[in-house]
């Protein structure tokens, strides 16, 4: 566990002394999407979690970027006649790389990183809530299209495997599939 602590540590001092480069435009992309999970246990308990999801480019070199992205996904269920809510929260870390020449109107995204979640599943009839945290890794795939100079339409596609804590735990790992905005800043 501490080896985990010092690369997190590690891996956030790395994005933290890389967003200083110079001459780099940074990125903001807003997103809505869906986290639909891919556990059958999960995928019964939890179904479709639709949520709110945020990207920023810290650093990039040539057609390589360093990106911090975090979301929320939320879903109201009712299991067993009692109301299940569930708050799901995913951190991610990733390395992207465009595909083609920049100056293309529609540029393929590809990308890997390490990820973070929270997860609090709280039953509103017992009046009880469950906190989990884990880590994982994700791999990704994106469309990139260019409607102004700074502003883009953006198509996510991440496949977030997510190690469990716990064996007893529901296997959170999942795919979101998102739409949003790009803004170069």
């Amino acid at each position: 566990m501490k080896r985990w602590r010092t690369l997190t540590f590690s891996l956030m001092m790395a994005v933290f002394l890389l967003s200083n480069v110079s001459g780099y435009s940074q990125n903001l992309s807003l997103k809505a999407g869906i986290y639909d999970f891919t556990d059958n246990t999960a995928t019964e308990f939890y179904t479709l979690a639709p949520g709110i999801f945020a990207d920023y480019d810290v650093a990039g070199f040539s057609r390589l970027k360093i990106n911090t992205g975090m979301g929320f996904a939320f879903n109201a269920i009712k299991y067993n006649e009692h109301r299940h809510f569930l708050y799901f929260i995913p951190v991610f870390i990733s390395l992207k790389y465009e595909l083609v020449n920049p100056e293309s109107k529609l540029k393929p995204v590809i990308g890997a990183g390490f990820s973070l979640a929270g997860k609090a599943d709280q039953n509103q009839d017992f009046d009880k809530t469950h906190y989990a945290f884990t880590y994982g890794y994700h791999v990704l795939g994106s469309l990139d299209w260019q409607m102004k100079d700074r502003l883009s339409i953006i198509f996510d596609l991440r496949y977030n495997l997510l190690l469990n804590p716990v064996m007893e735990e529901i296997n959170t790992s999942g795919v979101v599939s998102s739409v949003g905005v790009k803004f170069k800043l």
